[in-house]
């Protein structure tokens, strides 16, 4: 893409945001580390290579100066108010956070499979004499 559309990015003063765009695709894994470099230094030699689109950037950022000197330094930061979440969850009858997971424990699992095996083995088992109930296994293929 660099190869192709580079010089169209000088001429369009669009340096700056596609090496923002360049890091944003570093910072989520999209893009190798090598890449980013590599990609870095031929925007810098095409950047190098040509006088105008140098001297657009020098006015560019001249340009972005001035106007944080006269009228971004003045302003208020916007100070964003983060309400803290009231609501809590309750485990067990217990208070506790959203982010605490709600999924049984291993233990209480395997206590559950134990009393259902019991159970089950205490109602489905035939007491003694009912043996001609039972069903013998067959040795072939199932």
């Amino acid at each position: 893409f660099q190869q192709a559309k580079g010089k169209e990015l000088l001429d369009k003063n669009l340096y700056r945001n596609f090496i923002l765009h360049m890091c944003s695709l570093h910072d989520f894994g999209l893009l190798g580390p090598v890449a980013l470099y590599q990609t870095v230094q031929l925007l810098n030699q095409m950047l190098a290579d040509n006088a105008e689109a140098k001297e657009r950037m020098r006015e560019s950022l001249k340009a972005q100066r001035e106007h944080w000197n006269a009228v971004g330094k003045y302003q208020q930061p916007v100070v964003i108010d983060h309400k803290p979440q009231a609501t809590t969850a309750k485990l067990n009858n217990t208070e506790a956070s959203p982010s605490v997971r709600r999924k049984t424990s291993n233990l209480q699992n395997a206590n559950k499979m134990a009393s259902a095996s019991s159970n089950f083995n205490k109602t489905s088992s035939p007491g003694p004499g009912g043996a001609e109930s039972k069903r013998k296994m067959s040795s072939g293929s199932i």
